[in-house]
């Protein structure tokens, strides 16, 4: 069989966003609006300080949920002899004759392959659409494995 990856992402964190949407609008409106107005200098400087902040924070939260958002994808690869789950900082890998069982929640959303009694690598999936056929190329290769011994 040949090697498959899957990329298992996270929900995109949009709250986040929406956050920094509202806040650049709100600080690009502010920059907009004391720089239109024809207050004293003292608002004016407040206002365009304010502005360029809250421009700045909006933009920043943007780049973080961004960040975050990556940072929490995993990639899955599987093959003939084992798998392999790199991202969020981690590397998990299992051969294929170590892996007792593989199953799956009751809201099949999480997946876990056990390797004896103690240790377990867990997935979890925002997205369900994935799930089938990442299951169905594991159970495959487990099969194909333990034909093979």
């Amino acid at each position: 069989m040949p090697v498959t990856q899957y990329t298992i992402q996270t929900h995109p964190p949009v709250r986040a966003f929406a956050i920094a949407a509202v806040s650049a609008m709100l600080g690009a409106g502010l920059i907009v609006y004391s720089a239109a107005s024809g207050w004293r200098l003292v608002l004016h400087v407040v206002l365009t300080i304010l502005g360029v902040l809250l421009l700045a924070v909006g933009v920043a939260l943007t780049g973080i949920a961004y960040w975050a958002m990556r940072r929490m994808s995993v990639t899955l690869t599987l093959d003939e002899t084992g798998y392999r789950l790199d991202g969020g900082g981690e590397n998990h890998h299992g051969r294929w004759l170590d892996v007792n069982q593989v199953t799956q929640s009751e809201d099949g959303s999480h997946v876990t392959i056990y390797h004896g009694p103690e240790r377990r690598t867990h997935i979890v999936f925002s997205r369900t659409d994935q799930i089938d056929a990442v299951l169905n190329d594991m159970r495959d290769r487990l099969k194909q494995s333990r034909r093979a011994q």
